[in-house]
């Protein structure tokens, strides 16, 4: 169906996409709170770097991250979402309802996308 060399295409349109959910829903997020947007430094990086230490955003970063691992690189991003969300469950305060429910769904997204990636390779290696 797909000749060799759009490989290539197809992973950078995948994290393009990705990229822009996650800059799109953060600034969602922000909008909703009442925070003024990040300030650009440069080209595409943010002033507050590092990791995201909010347990409720790295929550929703885990479902994000978990649907969009079903249609690309569903390996990686299925190990992400589940590190994402376990981690966010550990740090959740009992009442953030809301935030518990994205870090399940994240969890349970990011198993689904390991043993899928893992299906398909399999699919893949038998009818090679």
């Amino acid at each position: 169906m797909y000749g060799s060399n759009t490989w290539p295409l197809i992973l950078i349109i995948g994290t393009t996409v990705i990229l822009t959910a996650i800059i799109v829903f953060d600034r969602v997020r922000r909008k909703r709170a009442g925070k003024p947007p990040r300030e650009m430094v440069g080209y595409s990086q943010f002033q507050d770097r590092g990791e995201i230490r909010d347990p409720a955003k790295r929550a929703t970063t885990s479902m994000v991250v978990g649907i969009i691992g079903l249609v690309f690189m569903s390996i990686i991003l299925g190990v992400l979402a589940l590190f994402n969300g376990v981690s966010a469950r550990k740090e959740l305060p009992e009442d953030d309802h809301r935030s518990h429910g994205y870090a399940k769904v994240g969890i349970a997204l990011g198993i689904l996308d390991i043993v899928s990636g893992i299906v398909q390779i399999i699919i893949l290696l038998i009818i090679i």
